[in-house]
């Protein structure tokens, strides 16, 4: 860069006397600026623009390929994974869900269980009372039915009506406690017999005779 010198300058002193003075040469101008770097962008829009060869086009497409295979595969494995957890969760939560009425099923199952054995003990003894009661009514008509007949038998031995109206009267005596119990009618009808001159046939399973 071409430099200028100043030519020398007459200047008066203090005293009088005059002095020559060289300024300064004069600032070199300023550099020129270097020019901003070109972005990468628009080098790489600068080189699209030259023109490719096809074996350079053909490399290009199978790059542009890859890479948008490389993405949508991405984009799969990403939606499959998460498809996979969403899976996997719904399958935990049906499990736990199953687990939960398992249990609630296994719950009303056991208490039910438990009713029903409450209710069939109960209704057991129910039945068997009433069956018992059934047997009583059963063992004690059989037993007045027995007694019937062994009145009537008595009183058709009766020769006369004198006879007849005796036995009666103390066959009327016999109360239900002696008809039900064995012992007690033995006793009884031997009691009678012991005042009246009618001795009865033995009943089959049943002895009352006179001594």
């Amino acid at each position: 860069m071409v430099r200028f010198k100043i030519a020398p300058k007459i200047i008066e002193c203090a005293d009088g006397e005059m002095e020559w003075k060289q300024e300064e040469d004069t600032p070199p101008t300023s550099p020129e600026p270097s020019p901003e770097p070109i972005p990468e962008k628009e080098l790489k829009k600068q080189r699209r623009k030259k023109k490719l060869s096809e074996a350079q086009l053909a490399a290009l497409e199978k790059g542009r390929i890859r890479v948008a295979e490389n993405k949508r595969n991405k984009e799969l494995k990403k939606k499959r994974d998460e498809m996979i957890e969403r899976a996997s969760v719904a399958a935990a939560a049906k499990k736990e869900k199953e687990f939960v009425e398992q249990g609630i099923k296994q719950t009303k199952s056991a208490k039910l269980k438990k009713e029903y054995l409450k209710k069939s003990t109960k209704e057991t003894k129910i039945r068997e009372k009433l069956l018992e009661k059934k047997r009583r009514e059963e063992w004690e008509i059989d037993r007045h039915t027995r007694w019937e007949n062994m009145r009537e038998e008595a009183l058709d031995n009766c020769e006369t009506i004198e006879d007849f109206e005796e036995l009666t009267e103390h066959l009327d005596s016999v109360g239900e406690e002696e008809i039900f119990d064995d012992e007690k009618l033995k006793l009884k009808l031997n009691n009678i017999y012991d005042t009246y001159k009618y001795v009865p046939k033995e009943p089959e399973g049943f002895e009352a005779t006179k001594e």
